[in-house]
C-alpha cells in the first residue's frame, strides 16, 4: 500500500543522486524518486548493487506506476555489476498495445527512434520524440537524461533530426491521458 516500507535490493542501472534511480532486481525494474530522499546517496554509482528502505508511492498516476519514494537508508551490497541486456526495439504500436495497468509494462530497457522535438518553454524545457508517421504530439514520446540540465542542453542540438535512443520505459506521467509515456534515455 501506498506509504507503506519496503526494503529491496537490486543493481542501480541508471542514477542521478538528487532526482531518481533505476533498480533492477530479478523480478525487473524500480523507478526510484530521490526528491523526498532523506538519505544521501551521492556515492552510488551505476552497476552497484544496493540494499534500500523506503516508502511506497505512485508517480503522477494515482497509483499505477510502481515506485518507491522518500528514501530513508540504504547500504552498499556489491559493485562493477555489468550492464544490462540489449534494448528492445520498440514503437509508438509497441507502447499503445501494451496492458498499461500490469506493472510488467514498466521499466522495459527499450530502443526508440523519432524526430526530436522540443515540448517544453523557457522555465522548463524538456524534448520528445516522434514517430516518423505521427503528424501531432498526440503520440510524443517524452525523453529525459539522468542529469536534466546536461541532458537538455545536449538534445537542443538535435531538435529537427532523426535520433535512436535507448533508455528506460518508466512509465506513463498521467493517467488521464491517452498517451503520455516517459523515457529515461541512457545513450
Amino acid at each position: 500500500s501506498l506509504s507503506q516500507k519496503y526494503l529491496t535490493k537490486g543493481i542501480v542501472r541508471l542514477i542521478d543522486p538528487d532526482t531518481f534511480i533505476i533498480l533492477e532486481d530479478e523480478t525487473g525494474i524500480l523507478y526510484i524518486d530521490l526528491s523526498a530522499s532523506e538519505a544521501d546517496l551521492s556515492s552510488v554509482a551505476i552497476g552497484d548493487e544496493i540494499e534500500i528502505l523506503g516508502a511506497r508511492s505512485s508517480y503522477n498516476n494515482r497509483g499505477y506506476v510502481p515506485m518507491l519514494y522518500q528514501i530513508f537508508d540504504w547500504k552498499p551490497l556489491s559493485t562493477d555489476h555489468p550492464a544490462p541486456l540489449s534494448p528492445t526495439p520498440m514503437t509508438i504500436t509497441d507502447i499503445l498495445t501494451m496492458d498499461h495497468l500490469d506493472y510488467d509494462s514498466f521499466g522495459h530497457f527499450i530502443e526508440f527512434t523519432g524526430t526530436v522535438i522540443f515540448s517544453g518553454n523557457a522555465s522548463y524545457p524538456s524534448f520528445d520524440l516522434r514517430e516518423d508517421g505521427f503528424l501531432t504530439d498526440d503520440y510524443d514520446l517524452e525523453i529525459g537524461g539522468a542529469d536534466y540540465n546536461a541532458f537538455n542542453t545536449l538534445m537542443a542540438d538535435y531538435v529537427g533530426q532523426e535520433v535512436t535512443i535507448e533508455g528506460y520505459l518508466v512509465g506513463f506521467d498521467y493517467i488521464d491521458q491517452p498517451f503520455n509515456w516517459f523515457v529515461r534515455v541512457t545513450k
